[in-house]
């Protein structure tokens, strides 16, 4: 069982190591991820933006140029215009470079193409403005006219691409987005499944651990060869334990159903040793009882083991089951109940920190009689048997 359990927790171990270790993966990848879409999408909505600042540089060029008089001021004016030509040319060149998908490829040929139409308005407005002869004014500002509408037509489909740059962003986050989350529920599942593992190989450890302590209880108490019940463990103590008295507490605890001592479990006793040096058993922690009824002759506590193992030992386990049954009897205990409960309740009404109501606090006083009404009638048929044999 002990190598299962080894080999079962180094599974569950592994398991959860490789769930946070892929969380972990998973989780820079999709921040790198995120971080190098954000930064594409950044630096081509700055070329756009480039060109169609370009653009409209352009636009402004073209509009000053009819104004000048002097035509040397007009020849840097164009030189200007064709400078802003090279511009969206540069910032064309690294955009298409960074294109991901169809819809932005299809865009940005139409933009090309757009650009390439211009070409033809361009040179016919230039030629006007800069011809040896002298062209009507009318005719020279059509020209420039229809160079700058060209102009604006394609910085409307700029925008549209912009637009379109932004949108295959967004989808791209989302996509990458829901992969995340895909990867991320398969390691909490994974987890989740290590947790299970885990819960079901501790709960297989605790079933064998007690039933390997209920085992090694019975060689104890048992001789090895006839299986019969010896009495070596308890002549073995004789000396070094009060046994009178610590039968008498575990009748005690056995009567008043504390379930979480040391008779049916082994919690809640402090072992004492008096003058004499000899061994005593101290209840302490009696807050779990007169709830359930409990047998006499069941539970876990190892020194019961020891007293029912041996005859004369039991003998006296069976005296103090009836001497407890006789005391209680003469206590009164369900009228004394009545009257603890009467008195408590006003000052359990006035304790602004109380955790119950009033009535709860009614209702356990009812419950804690009628478990001592009842308690008495139903180990009664025991006493009576117990009694007869003597």
């Amino acid at each position: 069982m002990k190598a299962i359990t080894t080999v079962g927790f180094a599974i569950v171990i592994g398991i959860l190591l490789l769930s946070i270790i892929g969380g972990y993966h998973t989780t820079h990848q999709y921040n790198d991820q995120m971080s190098g879409l954000v930064r594409v999408a950044g630096m081509k909505t700055v070329l756009a933006y480039t060109m169609r600042e370009s653009i409209r540089e352009r636009i402004d060029s073209l509009r000053s140029m009819p104004r000048q008089d002097d035509l040397f001021d007009r020849d840097e004016e164009k030189m200007r215009f064709f400078g802003y030509a090279a511009k969206y040319v540069r910032a064309r060149e690294t955009l298409i470079d960074r294109l991901v998908n169809d819809n932005e490829r299809q865009q940005f040929d139409v933009l090309d193409e757009m650009a390439r139409a211009l070409g033809e308005p361009n040179n016919r407005a230039l030629d006007l403005l800069f011809s040896d002869a002298t062209p009507s004014d009318g005719e020279t500002m059509e020209a420039v006219q229809a160079s700058i509408d060209g102009h604006l037509a394609l910085l409307a489909r700029l925008d549209d691409f912009v637009r379109t740059i932004h949108q295959t962003a967004q989808n791209q986050i989302h996509q990458a987005g829901n992969e995340f989350h895909q990867t991320v529920l398969l390691s909490t599942l994974s987890g989740m499944g290590a947790l299970a593992m885990a819960i079901g190989i501790a709960v297989f450890v605790v079933m064998n651990a007690g039933a390997r302590n209920r085992q090694l209880s019975h060689h104890a108490a048992h001789d090895q060869l006839t299986g019969l019940l010896n009495r070596q463990a308890f002549e073995a103590t004789l000396d070094l334990i009060h046994w009178p008295q610590v039968v008498n507490m575990m009748a005690t605890e056995l009567w008043i159903a504390h379930w979480d001592g040391y008779a049916p479990t082994r919690n809640n006793y402090y072992l004492h040793f008096d003058g004499d040096e000899r061994l005593s058993l101290m209840p302490w922690g009696t807050d779990q009882t007169f709830v359930r009824n409990m047998t006499f002759y069941e539970g876990r506590g190892r020194l019961k083991d020891v007293c029912l193992a041996d005859a004369d030992c039991r003998a006296l386990w069976d005296q103090a089951l009836v001497e407890v049954a006789i005391l209680v009897g003469a206590l009164e205990l369900e009228a004394q109940v009545g009257a603890l409960g009467a008195w408590l309740r006003p000052h359990f009404e006035a304790d602004p920190r109380r955790e119950h109501s009033p009535e709860q606090m009614d209702s356990e006083v009812t419950r804690t009689q009628t478990f001592l009404r009842n308690r008495g009638a139903s180990l009664q048929p025991l006493i009576d048997c117990v009694l007869a044999e003597d």
